[in-house]
């Protein structure tokens, strides 16, 4: 329990002290506190490094693993490999952060999911995931989905290309949209079938 407790702490301090350092990038980059938050916080890169941070020091403070907990691990695991696995193929080669930044990015896209999906290999217990859990899931990136879509109506700018509404238009972003909610969807279900074999696996040793 004590190095689990350490695992979770030190992920989690991690992301947070990543989220914070790039947030300080971007005020300087826009000019100001304001202008900084309103591009900070329009990338699900953010909103996922962010639910890291809160899900890990919360999991490093709590006692016995209850299903709420297992599933909360589980679906922040799934976002931050998502995360990292859509950056690597549809947006690191346009992407060429330097210096300080190129720290950050590193910590956002790679070694945080890595980090992520060690603690859920190594400490979360498995065997108590059901397949509704999958579906559950997928309220967090459409309630992101949503407020991208409104803050790009009200400021003019989408964070992603794949949701800009004003080049593509509303049909193609609701496709590409449903796309990956397809993903997620699979991903929900490879993970809760991971979970199944693991537990299996488990009790064979067992």
């Amino acid at each position: 329990m004590k190095w689990q407790r350490i695992a979770f702490a030190v992920v989690g301090l991690a992301a947070a002290v990543t989220v914070l350092v790039q947030y300080d990038i971007n005020v300087e980059r826009r000019g100001g506190y304001w202008p900084a938050a309103v591009s900070f916080f329009g990338y699900f890169t953010i909103w996922t490094n962010i639910l890291v941070a809160c899900v890990c020091l919360w999991l490093a403070r709590m006692g016995a693993w209850r299903d709420v907990h297992v599933s909360l691990a589980s679906a922040t695991t799934m976002f931050i490999l998502f995360v990292g696995g859509v950056y690597h193929a549809l947006l690191a080669a346009d992407h060429n952060p330097r210096g300080l930044a190129a720290v950050t990015n590193l910590f956002l896209h790679y070694l945080i999911p890595a980090g992520m999906l060690t603690l859920w290999l190594v400490f979360v217990p498995k065997g108590r995931l059901g397949w509704g859990a999958a579906l559950a899931w997928i309220v967090f990136p459409a309630v992101y989905l949503c407020f991208a879509l409104v803050r790009g109506e009200v400021i003019g700018r989408y964070p992603y290309f794949f949701i800009n509404v004003a080049d593509y238009g509303y049909r193609q972003v609701l496709i590409n949209a449903a796309g990956f909610t397809a993903l997620l969807l699979v991903l929900g279900l490879g993970f809760v079938v991971v979970d199944r074999l693991l537990a299996r696996g488990s009790r064979t040793v067992a």
